[in-house]
């Protein structure tokens, strides 16, 4: 790894558990021209840290193939394995730590917490990722090979029916933490084309006036088929709102096999993987086998409603606008127009984790190029 005649354009760090999993994945994107280099986390701690177990040797290996490996230097990285914030296992649960957390004081609330940000924070002194990063958090062989299987068949199967014309908004209800359904309304009644139909689910506001209804609502949307859930309001680290209107007993209602949504959680800490033993919703929709969720952009602390807003609007654009439809490119495009613009929400560029493969395209519909009209 420290030889610089290296090369990649994709780079995927994972345990030795999932080396073999992971190999229909880099045919796929060496199949679309990337130059795919697997590399075993335990030869990043032998190569960068003297073979003992830190966070901060895979940081120190990304920064060494983004600055010495052969240009074009590496885009994507995708870690594959789950991993928690007990690195000794002083709990004595047992639960490997397959790809440890960047652990640090990156939330101005809670404190510490996990950001796979700073893992691409390679050049520079600043905080903005160099390469786009995501993650398939597998606990166990299984997992791994259904968050495999899920982007291949994203990715490869033809689209069946028109379900990724379908957006779902999903909106808590308004309280002192924001006006939730106005911060939807911007996203769905001014980002979209004609092309998309925008469904409202918002709690409190009729027909989704009690809670059962708002869960059904939000479960069937799912079922149904959408491109995108997006959410607005609170949540925990494993339920939206304090009334559970979709949480991590909820997925086992879902069946969209084939109609993976990407999930975009504007709320605080349902990203908050690190636990041992208690998953959070964003990782557990991402590896439910054969439904859920494709990815989930999800926070991992807290956040302000207004950080959380300009994020999305953002990532709309660069979606929507700019043709950045892959999930990593417009992540990040996200994250440096908040730096570009926000007035201190720096902690989001941190604590937003993309779980899900970087390099996947969102399933958009075709554009629709018009030409002008040339007379003579």
């Amino acid at each position: 790894m420290k030889d610089p005649t290296n090369e990649a354009d994709y780079i995927i760090i994972s345990h030795s558990d999932f080396l073999s999993i992971v190999q229909p994945l880099v045919a796929y994107h060496a199949s679309e021209g990337m130059r795919v280099k697997v590399v075993d986390v335990q030869d990043v701690y032998d190569e960068f840290n003297g073979g003992v177990f830190d966070p901060q040797a895979i940081q120190d290996f990304l920064a060494f193939a983004y600055s010495q490996w052969i240009v074009p230097v590496p885009s994507y990285v995708l870690l594959v394995g789950d991993g928690h914030y007990d690195f000794k296992d002083n709990y004595k649960i047992g639960i490997p730590n397959y790809i440890p957390p960047f652990l640090g004081e990156f939330d101005p609330w809670i404190g510490e917490t996990v950001s796979d940000n700073r893992f691409v924070t390679v050049s520079g002194d600043d905080i903005l990722p160099d390469m786009f990063i995501g993650r398939l958090p597998a606990n166990s062989v299984s997992e791994a090979a259904a968050m495999v299987n899920k982007v291949l068949a994203y990715e490869s199967v033809p689209i069946q029916g028109d379900w990724n014309a379908h957006l779902t908004f999903v909106a808590d209800n308004v309280d002192a933490g924001g006006n939730f359904p106005v911060f939807s309304n911007n996203i769905a009644d001014h980002y979209l084309t004609n092309d998309y139909i925008a469904q409202k689910i918002y709690y409190g506001i009729p027909p989704y006036g009690n809670i059962a209804d708002t869960q059904a609502a939000i479960i069937n949307a799912i079922n149904e088929g959408r491109l995108i859930v997006n959410y607005n309001g609170h949540a925990s680290v494993q339920n939206w709102a304090s009334e559970g209107l979709f949480g991590i007993t909820s997925i086992g209602n879902l069946t969209n096999t084939g109609m993976f949504p990407l999930f975009l959680p504007m709320t605080c800490q349902e990203g908050y993987f690190i636990w041992p033993d208690f998953p959070s919703l964003a990782e557990s929709v991402v590896r439910a086998g054969d439904k859920g969720a494709i990815a989930s952009w999800s926070p991992s602390g807290f956040g302000l409603s207004n950080g959380h807003d300009m994020l999305a609007r953002s990532v709309y654009h660069a979606f929507f606008d700019y043709g950045l439809t892959r999930f990593g490119p417009a992540t990040t495009y996200a994250k440096y127009y908040l730096e570009a613009n926000g007035h201190n929400y720096d902690d989001l560029l941190d604590t937003y984790n993309l779980l899900g493969d970087p390099a996947v395209r969102l399933k958009i519909l075709p554009f629709s190029i018009r030409l002008p009209l040339v007379t003579r």
